[in-house]
């Protein structure tokens, strides 16, 4: 029973830590901007290679570097974040998360490329409600859950980042009005995670060895 407890108050401590490193926020400004250059080379690339590579390419920088940055940057200075990668349900869960979270974000972006069954919708309203559910919630869930309030805000940029582009179209053609806004909500998402990263690098230098 004392193990169990243990456990527990190990995962709270794992959950209090891992949003404060910046990096699920590097994370997730890189796979918007990687979003935006997708719409650009968009029909550069013949279907459904396009889909095939671009992404593979957003999700081969991705992935890699949200792993190896939990592993060589937070792991070392916290300590206990190295223990939740192998050993804690609750970090496992996380990561089903995250990429469902991408996958979702992915079928969404591609639907408002190609816009298919000839929907016809007012395009403002339709993108505003598609960021809200499919974007800005699934965040809000992720951010009650580690327990970050900055995680809220980064919900909302990535939300309305559909709507942005939606509004910029009448002057700026496709595809560049979705690399333009995708890049916007990337680089705030960015410039949070890197200044929270400062932050972070501040609060648990390395430790010196002895």
């Amino acid at each position: 029973m004392e193990e169990n407890i243990d456990l527990k108050t190990v995962e709270k401590k794992i959950f209090k830590t891992s949003g404060e490193d910046g990096i699920l926020d590097i994370y997730l400004a890189i796979l918007f901007i990687g979003m935006g250059f997708f719409g650009v080379f968009w029909e550069l690339i013949p279907l459904p290679w396009n889909i095939v590579l671009l992404y593979s390419i957003i999700i081969s920088i991705a992935f890699p570097f949200y792993y190896f940055a939990k592993k060589y940057i937070a792991a070392p200075r916290t300590g206990i974040a190295k223990i939740s990668v192998k050993t804690s349900p609750t970090s496992k869960r996380l990561l089903l998360f995250l990429l469902i979270n991408v996958i979702i974000t992915f079928i969404i972006f591609i639907f408002t490329l190609i816009r298919p069954f000839g929907i016809q919708t007012d395009p403002i309203l339709t993108m505003l409600v598609i960021g809200l559910l499919f974007l800005t919630l699934p965040m809000s869930g992720l951010a009650y859950f580690l327990k970050t309030p900055r995680l809220y805000i980064t919900a909302i940029v990535m939300g309305l980042s559909l709507l942005v582009s939606e509004l910029i179209h009448p002057f700026i053609d496709s595809p560049f009005h979705f690399a333009i806004a995708f890049s916007i909500s990337g680089s705030i998402i960015l410039i949070m995670g890197v200044v929270v990263l400062i932050r972070f690098f501040r609060k648990y230098p390395l430790p010196k060895e002895e």
